[in-house]
């Protein structure tokens, strides 16, 4: 009797199981190092100060320059999810619009929505604080408040705690245009949560 099938078999049988111990036991996946994420993080967060500079200088405080920090925000969010890193941004964009009148303006890319909380207190008498607002904010948008009277020098205090953000103080000045950035980064088990005031 000849062999012949039977060493076709047994070959076919031997490629098969090379091919199946030659594969990955599990998928992998490419990721960057974690060591990125601060290096980004502090970037992020010293740019948006010179974007919204930049921006005030082109364009003046209004409608225009927020769809300018808004486009900035998405063009962030692009850059971190090339990046597999999952962010979250939240800025609040203060400027005077009148003599005693300033505009509060609140970008959420939170992916929720925020109810942001502030009152509007007096720079000498710290218990003294005349305006309490709420502002609710869907994801992925603006919303904005005017308050027509503030003392030349006060202190906004903001509470969002539905994001497990602490209070911020902050003392302003009326004439001055001021930008608050909340960023939280996560990859994997790795998470960076950061305020910075510009």
């Amino acid at each position: 009797m000849k062999r012949k099938g039977q060493f076709f078999i047994l070959g076919a049988v031997l490629l098969i199981s090379l091919f199946f111990f030659g594969l990955p036991e599990r998928d992998t996946l490419i990721t960057q190092e974690t060591d990125d994420m601060v290096f980004l993080h502090d970037n992020i967060l010293r740019e948006y100060s010179y974007a919204y500079n930049n921006i005030l200088n082109s364009t003046g405080p209004n409608e225009n320059s927020i769809g300018n920090l808004t486009n900035f925000t998405y063009y962030v969010d692009d850059l971190m999810s090339q990046r597999l890193i999952n962010s979250s941004i939240m800025w609040i964009s203060i400027w005077n619009i009148t003599d005693y009148g300033i505009n509060i303006t609140v970008g959420n890319y939170m992916k929720e929505d925020i109810t942001l909380r502030f009152y509007i207190c007096s720079f000498i008498f710290d218990e003294l604080c005349s305006t309490e607002r709420y502002l609710i904010v869907p994801h992925n948008s603006t919303n904005y408040t005017n308050i027509t009277s503030v003392e030349y020098q006060y202190k906004l205090v903001l509470d969002y705690d539905n994001n497990k953000v602490d209070d911020y103080m902050e003392y302003l000045a009326r004439d001055k245009t001021s930008l608050h950035t909340y960023l939280k980064m996560k990859r994997g088990d790795n998470i960076i949560i950061d305020e910075y005031v510009g």
